[in-house]
């Protein structure tokens, strides 16, 4: 495809697509493996600091579509590019795709409406366990530092947590919420429910690791986060087990 040097473009690649021929630098694609072979190189900043020569708008450009978010953490100096043209980057992905675009202190991303098409694929659905787990365990870590039970996040919003605390934050939850998951969850230990949460909370970009430091990084996106069960009031209980009793009554009478 012909494209002038400085032209922009955004390419799509549908299943028909076998392959993607690129070429790329041998010495940074051997530095980059070197960093990416150290185990605590995931609750640091993602941006390869050796890899330079992109422009931090269109660093910009990549992380928000790429997904799930933005960070300053990772690319202080892109995140600063979309404050400064966010009314440009807001204008053009409306008029593209018809999304959003959500600045805050900490992080951008993109908001896209529920079931779009020309969006990835949602990695929460209202009906998982594991999904349910991960969002009331996103609401428990805001509380904890609500009520400063924790320390608050650092300089890029970011909170760096113990897995011991971790553990011990989501047994809690499971103590509290724990009759509301299914059959499985429930006949399952602890540890191994947290490591899919894991799993979940990691696709949802709210956390990074365990690493082998024994931490869990929590990103500023998990505020996002507020779930809870709906539970009936006293006066609501109440009058259920009356109906219930009234119904036991009357068919003793029959």
């Amino acid at each position: 495809m012909a494209q002038a040097v400085d032209a922009d473009a955004l390419y799509e690649f549908t299943e028909v697509s076998r392959s993607l021929i690129a070429s790329l630098r041998i010495d940074q694609v051997l530095q980059l493996a070197d960093v990416l072979a150290d185990a605590e190189a995931i609750l640091e900043p993602s941006r390869m600091l050796m890899i330079s020569g992109v422009p931090d708008l269109t660093r910009a450009w990549r992380a928000l579509l790429l997904g799930p978010a933005l960070f300053k953490f990772d690319d202080p100096a892109a995140f600063m590019a979309v404050q400064q043209h966010a009314d440009q980057l807001a204008n053009e992905l409306l008029a593209t795709f018809g999304w959003l675009l959500d600045v805050r202190h900490d992080y951008a991303c993109i908001v896209r409406a529920s079931g779009s098409s020309s969006g990835p694929v949602s990695v929460l659905t209202p009906y998982g366990a594991n999904d349910h787990m991960a969002l009331l365990l996103c609401t428990a870590i805001r509380e904890q530092v609500h009520h400063g039970l924790w320390s608050g996040p650092d300089a890029n919003g970011c909170l760096l947590v113990t897995i011991e605390d971790m553990a011990a934050l989501f047994y809690s939850v499971r103590e509290r919420y724990g009759d509301n998951w299914g059959n499985e969850a429930r006949s399952r230990s602890s540890q191994s429910l947290l490591n899919d949460v894991y799993r979940k909370m990691r696709q949802m970009g709210v956390i990074r690791g365990p690493g082998d430091s024994g931490h869990v990084l929590v990103l500023p996106t998990a505020a996002r986060y507020r779930a809870t069960y709906d539970t009936p009031s006293a006066e609501t209980a109440k009058a259920t087990t009356l109906i219930r009793n009234r119904g036991k009554n009357n068919r003793k009478r029959q």
